[in-house]
């Protein structure tokens, strides 16, 4: 077996990898987690995956939340839910912007559920802003339920 010359600040890397490997036990890290970790540069990481002595396993990570269940059904709208979708859909012809204003279970979510149901069978994307983090849980889960595994969210 031929042998292979390291640098010492290749074997820092290696010592530290061990230790920390020792302390967490854990197979897999992200490169950026790692080396942030144990304070080496990435060169230095490189020059080890070219000698063979680490490799660098590439997978797709998603942001978007699994399903948790069967979707349900669209809701029919009430005559005044969907006189204001009308409305809305109107004023977005006019300008890029609409307010929609509504006392709490006066139905809003269900219009915003059609606009991006609209949206999303066009082929865009839709950003769904909260103005309150305590109704986050609560939203994914009634948007979730329509949407299912098409769902990522970030918060604070």
């Amino acid at each position: 077996m031929k042998e292979t010359k390291l640098t010492s600040k290749q074997d820092d890397f290696i010592i530290s990898y061990l230790e920390l490997h020792e302390q967490n036990k854990q197979k897999q890290w992200i490169v950026s987690d790692l080396l942030n970790k144990i304070g080496f540069s990435k060169t230095i990481l490189d020059a080890l995956v070219r000698k063979g002595i680490f490799y660098i396993k590439t997978t797709t990570l998603s942001r978007l939340l699994p399903s948790q269940g069967e979707l349900i059904e669209d809701k029919v709208l009430t005559d005044f839910q969907f006189r204001a979708l009308e409305e809305i859909k109107d004023a977005f012809n006019k300008k890029k912007v609409c307010l929609l204003h509504g006392v709490t279970s006066s139905g809003k979510t269900e219009l915003y559920i059609k606009l991006i149901q609209e949206q999303l069978i066009k082929g865009k994307q839709v950003l769904y802003l909260l103005p309150e983090i305590s109704l986050t849980t609560q939203i994914i889960s009634r948007i979730q339920a329509h949407f299912g595994d098409k769902v990522g969210f970030t918060h604070s």
